[in-house]
């Protein structure tokens, strides 16, 4: 199973979000990350990709399978992609 990480802001993710993705802000991570399944692949992004690599880095340190694809852009046609691959 695949999840979509945005940490972006609260205020960031009101404005425009991914329907399908769990936000869970960067300095936020390591606090909440009982709400993460270690089972699952999980791909980070955030505005820009500065966030979302810093928060992969943690998440990989800590045993999880994270990868950074970047900022908000990327992550909309990877949603695409995986949701074209899903029905396929």
């Amino acid at each position: 199973m695949k999840l979509l990480l945005d940490v972006r802001t609260e205020e960031e993710y009101e404005q425009e979000c991914i329907s399908n993705s769990l936000n869970i802000p960067h300095n936020e991570l390591k606090d909440r990350l009982d709400e993460l399944d270690k089972e699952k692949e999980i791909f980070v992004y955030c505005r820009s990709g500065q966030r979302a690599m810093f928060a992969a880095r943690v998440l990989t340190s800590l045993g999880y399978n994270a990868k950074n694809i970047g900022n908000l852009e990327a992550a909309k046609v990877y949603n695409i992609l995986m949701t074209e691959n899903k029905n396929a």
